[in-house]
């Protein structure tokens, strides 16, 4: 089977990826009641500074993510979801296979740290990292809104 997706990790929220996918790896201070055992990584938790200004936060989290290393992190979360698969029964290749998404409570469109975790993995590793829900059993990007167009915005010639 080829390969469906072009990113090997991906965001969500919990109320957008199914509590049965596999990938389901939690980043926030606690976890929706719905998703059982899935894997945490604590070391993303925004803890202590959580309900900060936007600007304080930012600086806040970035400092938190200087200390981590995006690969370890990528791999920590793929390690995760492959060993909840094995434990379920999958075999080898089809555990690899699994996509771990990270999951708050946050819709897409708010300010959140996964997206600055997403924006992190992608600045220093050049990973995609998109926004996913399930359907059915797979996973697909949610479409980002545009920003309108500024009205002084004018297209140069073409020729």
């Amino acid at each position: 089977m080829d390969w469906p997706y072009d990113f090997v990790i991906a965001k969500s929220n919990y109320r957008n990826i199914s509590s049965q996918y596999l990938g389901a790896v939690s980043t926030s201070l606690s976890t929706a009641k719905w998703f059982i055992n899935i894997p945490h990584l604590r070391e993303l938790n925004p803890r202590g500074f959580k309900d900060d200004p936007e600007l304080q936060y930012r600086q806040k989290y970035a400092k938190l993510l200087s200390k981590l290393d995006p690969y370890e992190v990528v791999n920590k979360a793929k390690q995760s979801v492959y060993e909840r698969a094995i434990k379920r029964g999958y075999s080898d290749d089809a555990a690899g296979k699994v996509i771990p998404v990270l999951l708050c409570w946050c819709q897409p469109s708010q300010f959140c740290h996964r997206h600055l975790v997403a924006d992190w993995i992608e600045k220093e590793t050049g990973m995609y990292v998109p926004e996913v829900r399930t359907l059915g059993d797979k996973l697909v990007t949610v479409k980002r809104k545009k920003v309108p167009c500024d009205v002084s915005h004018s297209q140069g010639s073409l020729f």
